[in-house]
Parts: structure tokens; sequence; C-alpha cells
């Protein structure tokens, strides 16, 4: 794109916030043991929302793990690690105060700690 436009990284990247806006993420590893896994995982089945700090879900996608994607576009995956005891969370939202009010929410509701 810089070549083809002959605009520098950061007119491109301006253009790219202004049309669409900045998102914040962040990936929380989580360890826990075999049991903990288990119980999560379970938990992790019934686990339905119908908002998250305050924003109305969009849908629900099971490929991997739980994606709770909501109606402003910011979403949730929680995952378990395929070769280590872990669990993922990973959160995406337009700035770090809704990330970390999605993160709390989902955290509390899954109990999301040491057992």
């Amino acid at each position: 794109m810089l070549a083809a436009t002959g605009k520098s990284f950061r007119q491109l990247n301006q253009e790219v916030v202004e049309k669409y806006g900045i998102m914040t993420s962040s990936r929380i590893d989580l360890r826990v043991t075999a049991p903990q896994k288990e119980r999560i995982l379970s938990d992790l089945k019934a686990y339905a929302p119908k908002t998250i700090a305050g924003v109305q879900v969009d849908s629900l996608d099971e490929t991997e793990g739980k994606k709770i994607i909501l109606d402003d576009s910011s979403w949730v995956l929680i995952r378990p690690s395929g070769t280590e005891p872990l669990i993922r969370l990973y959160v995406e939202a337009a700035n770090p105060e809704r990330l970390e009010a999605m993160r709390s929410e989902v955290v509390s509701a899954l109990a999301l700690k040491a057992d």
C-alpha cells in the first residue's frame, strides 16, 4: 500500500482510523489444573449472555471455544489452549475502559481464576 499510494505509513494508518475507528485488544492466559479446565469448559458450554458490559450480544461462534460478538463490533473469545494447561481469554473493544469492563464481566461470570 505504501508503494501503491505513495503515502506514508502514518497517513495510511490515519485513514484507516478515520474510516474504521481504533480497536484495543488483549489476551490473557489463565493457568489451570485439569479439574479447573474441565469445570470451566463445562460452564462455558452453558454461558450464553444476552449482554456483556451493557452491550447486546449479536452472535455466538463456537468453532474454536466460544466467541461472543457484540452489537458494537467488540468481542470476547474464551478457549482452551491445545498444548498447555491454559484457558485463553481474548477481548477486543473500542477503548481500554470498555475492554476492561468486558474482561472483568466475563472473568467474573465464568469464575476464571484459580479454584
